[in-house]
C-alpha cells in the first residue's frame, strides 16, 4: 500500500522544489553565457569546451528533474498550470522594481543635462530611450543603469506608465542610494510618471520581507483602482532571491507578471529582451468555471 504525503509534508516539498527550480534555472543560464558552473566540487574547466557542456547539461538536467517534481507534487496541493513566459512585455500602468546600484551615479550639469561619466568614458542623456541605451551599447560600456533604462522601455515607449516604485538594498555596497538618482531617471523619460521608493531598504535574501513588501504595493494600487493586470514587478535589478520572491508573488494572482531583462541577446547583432514571466495557477473547482 502506498502511503501519500500529507498536505503539510507536500507544501514543504512544494517549496523546496520551487526554490531548487528557479536556482537550478539560474545555473542553466549562467552556464548558456559561457560560466563555469560547480567549479568548487568539480574543479575549474580550463579550456575545455566539453567540460563546460557536460556542466550545461547537468544544470539542465537538475532543473527538469525539480521542475517535473513540482509539477507532480502540486497537482495534489494546487491545480498548477505552468510558468507563462512571453517573449516581449506589453507597457504597465505599475512598475515595481528591484534596482542595482548606479555606480557611477548620474550627474545633473549646470545646464540641468544629466551625465554618465567614468573615466574617458561619457554620456549625455538625450530623454530619448533608444538613443541613450544605444549610446552605451556604442561604447561596450556596461553601465548598470542601463538594464533600468531597458526595463523602463516597453512601459514609457507605450505611454502606459503611470507609477514606478522602487525597491533599494542597504549597506555600502547596496541600492538604496541610488534611488533617488533613478527617480530623476524615469522622470527624465516620463515626465507625468509617479515615481517613488520604499522607505526602507530590503536585504537581497529577505524573501520573507521582499513578498511582503510586493504584496503591500499591490494592495496599495488595488485600492487605487488598478487592475492587477496592469501591475508588474522587475526583478532585474535584483539576486536570485528577488526572482523566487517575485514568483511567489505571482502564485496569488494569474493577472500579475514579473519581468527580467536579458543580460546578452540571444543570438549576436539581436536586441536584449524584456521577457514576461507569471507563475499561473488554475483555481478554479470542479463543476466552475475557471
Amino acid at each position: 500500500m502506498t502511503t501519500k504525503p500529507t498536505p503539510t509534508l507536500r507544501k514543504v516539498l512544494a517549496a523546496s522544489l520551487t526554490l531548487t527550480t528557479i536556482v537550478t534555472a539560474g545555473w542553466v543560464g549562467d552556464g548558456l553565457k559561457g560560466e563555469c558552473l560547480f567549479e568548487p566540487w568539480l574543479g575549474a574547466c580550463g579550456e575545455s569546451h566539453l567540460s563546460l557542456l557536460c556542466r550545461v547539461l547537468a544544470a539542465g538536467v537538475l532543473f527538469g528533474l525539480s521542475l517535473y517534481g513540482l509539477y507532480r507534487i502540486t497537482k495534489g496541493l494546487l491545480p498548477f498550470r505552468h510558468l507563462a513566459q512571453t517573449p516581449s512585455v506589453a507597457g504597465h500602468r505599475v512598475l515595481i522594481a528591484a534596482l542595482s546600484p548606479f555606480t557611477p551615479q548620474p550627474r545633473v550639469e549646470a545646464d540641468n543635462s544629466v551625465v554618465i561619466e567614468d573615466g574617458d568614458k561619457r554620456v549625455v542623456l538625450t530623454g530619448n530611450l533608444d538613443t541613450d541605451i544605444g549610446a552605451f551599447t556604442t561604447m561596450s560600456w556596461r553601465w548598470n543603469g542601463q538594464q533600468f533604462l531597458r526595463a523602463l522601455r516597453p512601459h514609457v515607449q507605450a505611454r502606459t506608465l503611470e507609477h514606478l516604485v522602487l525597491l533599494g538594498s542597504p549597506g555600502p555596497c547596496g541600492s538604496f542610494d541610488s534611488l533617488a538618482a533613478a527617480e530623476q531617471l524615469a522622470r527624465l523619460y516620463a515626465p507625468s510618471v509617479a515615481a517613488q521608493h520604499h522607505p526602507v531598504a530590503i536585504g537581497p535574501e529577505d524573501i520573507e520581507s521582499l513578498q511582503q513588501t510586493f504584496n503591500m504595493w499591490i494592495e496599495h494600487f488595488r485600492k487605487q483602482g488598478i487592475a492587477e493586470k496592469d501591475i508588474i514587478l522587475d526583478v532585474t535589478g535584483g539576486q536570485k532571491t528577488t526572482s523566487i520572491a517575485a514568483a511567489l508573488t505571482t502564485l496569488h494572482s494569474d493577472r500579475i507578471e514579473f519581468q527580467y531583462v536579458q543580460t546578452e541577446p540571444k543570438k549576436p547583432g539581436e536586441e536584449i529582451h524584456v521577457i514576461g514571466f507569471n507563475v499561473v495557477i488554475d483555481t478554479a473547482q470542479k463543476g466552475t468555471d475557471a
